[in-house]
């Protein structure tokens, strides 16, 4: 679904189907409280600080995981302070943190 020229999803979407025919096979019903889509992959100590299954939902990535982030993204051209002032400078959108990067950084 695109709404605004942006994607969004929808009030019903699957997860975990891998392309099968929901009219064969519908499969179990979950309930589920919180998800994050992230685009990059997440390190190991990453996983382990989101912990167990908790009311409280799923903890937002660190400013220095979201600066990790942009920096790997950006092919370490940038030092990890830098991807930090990019971020905090553009509240936290990470298209507009790249722009600020190469238009404030030599």
């Amino acid at each position: 679904v695109v709404v605004d020229d942006r994607w969004a999803l929808d009030k019903h979407f699957s997860l975990f189907r891998d392309g099968a025919d929901l009219s064969i096979c519908p499969g179990p019903k979950i309930r589920v409280a919180a998800f994050q889509l992230r685009d990059y992959p997440m390190s190991p100590q990453s996983l382990a600080r989101l912990g167990k299954a908790s009311i409280a939902g799923i903890p937002p990535p660190s400013n220095t995981e979201s600066a990790d982030a942009l920096r790997t993204l950006l092919m370490e051209r940038y030092d990890l302070g830098s991807c930090a002032a990019a971020l905090r400078a553009v509240n936290y959108r990470r298209a507009d943190a790249i722009v600020w990067l190469r238009t404030h950084q030599k």
